[in-house]
């Protein structure tokens, strides 16, 4: 998701998706991409658009949650019925994994408590829902110490489940990092000296998937929208009711590009549309098994203030910064020479990324959230 407002700055940004303009060129992208690790990268952000929180503030302080979910591919069978995608859906998106941090600068500005003057003077409500994540339990962090994660969490999916052959040849698992409108992710990646690509990642912005600007006749779609028309917001106990929460728009990414590994011709007319009539939604996606106690567990970590307090920023710890190790260091890495930094950094803290990676096979297949 985008700042409203970012400086002008030459950063690399992610390339557009494949070109898909009929069934038949998305049966090519299916074939191609059946393979690889998918990732979807998310930030949300402080309100900042007036009030005492914009004062003094660069762009990358305001980010106040990261969320990431991916997926093996290689992991499970792509096989669908040849009618509908919809219960294939629901099956393998049990399979994604997903974690939520929480900024800790930031950990007391939500909803309830963020007193920005344009929520009462223009009834504009607040944005970022940081305790309502659904698909992992979340967690507080500094800047630095979700850099860390995130840095760990590429680089370990980059020789996730190598096999002997692959190993052999020094080769690396195919990872795409998706984005929807990449622009607050990747200045925040500029202005804090980080790279997605340190490990051979391809990036892509989702919204630019040619499949997202024909169908809906723009440039730019609201994701809300878009992942809605796919049945990615799902339904039951565990439809994605809250976007605009970093974990949360990251799994329903995720759901919405695994539609599209998996959408049938005739699901694909129906949402494509043709000349003779209008496009229409998918079923939405049963997410009924995700857990509603791990929402209530977010829930119990929001901020309570008194009546007139105002929420103020947390001061970071003074631990150690942790170690983000890349690209220039890999030789290093597979010798075990810079490892143990990142890992004495991981150690106080709960389960991360690396540790689901870690888990037995048939864990991951079905995973608990974190």
């Amino acid at each position: 998701m985008c700042f409203k407002c970012v400086d002008q700055r030459t950063v690399d940004m992610p390339q557009s998706p494949p070109e898909v303009r009929s069934y038949g060129a998305l049966a090519v992208f299916q074939s191609l991409y059946a393979d690889t690790v998918v990732v979807a990268i998310d930030l949300e952000a402080v309100d900042h658009r007036s009030g005492r929180y914009a004062k003094g503030l660069e762009n990358w302080e305001k980010t106040s949650e990261v969320g990431v979910s991916y997926i093996d591919l290689r992991d499970i069978s792509l096989a669908f019925d040849s009618t509908s995608s919809t219960e294939k859906l629901s099956m393998i998106s049990k399979s994604i994994v997903s974690q939520h941090k929480i900024i800790n600068r930031w950990r007391n500005f939500t909803e309830e408590t963020c007193d920005a003057s344009h929520h009462k003077s223009h009834g504009i409500p607040h944005t970022a829902k940081p305790y309502h994540c659904m698909v992992a339990k979340s967690q507080i962090e500094t800047y630095d110490q979700a850099l860390s994660d995130l840095d760990y969490l590429l680089r370990d999916l980059s020789t996730k489940d190598l096999t002997a052959k692959e190993r052999e040849a020094g080769m690396c698992r195919t990872v795409i990092v998706l984005y929807w409108d990449a622009r607050m992710e990747k200045n925040w990646f500029h202005d804090m000296d980080f790279s997605v690509g340190w490990y051979g990642a391809t990036e892509w912005d989702f919204q630019k998937f040619k499949p997202f600007r024909s169908r809906f006749e723009r440039a730019r779609t609201g994701a809300g929208k878009a992942f809605e028309s796919l049945g990615a917001l799902g339904e039951g106990a565990g439809g994605m009711a809250v976007l605009h929460n970093a974990a949360n728009d990251t799994f329903t990414q995720v759901v919405a590009f695994l539609r599209f590994m998996v959408m049938t011709e005739a699901e694909w007319k129906e949402w494509r549309g043709r000349s003779d009539f209008y496009p229409g939604d998918l079923d939405p996606v049963d997410l009924s098994w995700i857990s509603d106690e791990t929402w209530k567990a977010n829930q119990e970590l929001r901020p309570i203030l008194q009546p007139g307090e105002k929420p103020e920023e947390v001061e970071d710890p003074e631990d150690p910064k942790p170690v983000i190790v890349h690209h220039s260091a890999m030789a290093e890495i597979e010798a075990s020479a810079t490892f143990a930094p990142v890992g004495c950094a991981m150690e106080s803290r709960s389960c991360t990324w690396a540790d689901a990676l870690r888990k037995p096979a048939e864990k991951i297949t079905n995973p608990t959230p974190l």
